[in-house]
């Protein structure tokens, strides 16, 4: 599933929820349902990246030509996997 898929559907749920809430006579459904979608945020947020290794002197053409390779590939994986350990 891709990230604005992800995001969609987040935001869908957090929709219904709220409309749950509003419209329903039971708001715990809403309340449930907009728990689903905090969980869901957090679960599936962009995490930071590392850099683990010695990247002074690594090319930025390399890390480029690394990431065409490896298509999904992020700049840190291409630095930790070229840079020097």
């Amino acid at each position: 599933m891709s990230k604005a898929a992800r995001e969609m559907a987040i935001l869908t749920l957090a929709l219904l929820a709220a409309l749950l809430i509003v419209v329903s006579d039971e708001p715990s459904y809403g309340l449930l349902l907009g728990s689903w979608a905090l969980m869901g945020w957090f679960w599936f947020r962009d995490k930071q990246q590392k850099v683990t290794v010695d990247a002074s002197d690594l090319d930025p053409k390399d890390v480029k030509a690394y990431r065409q390779q490896h298509r999904g590939a992020t700049i840190s994986d291409a630095v930790n996997a070229l840079g020097k350990p």
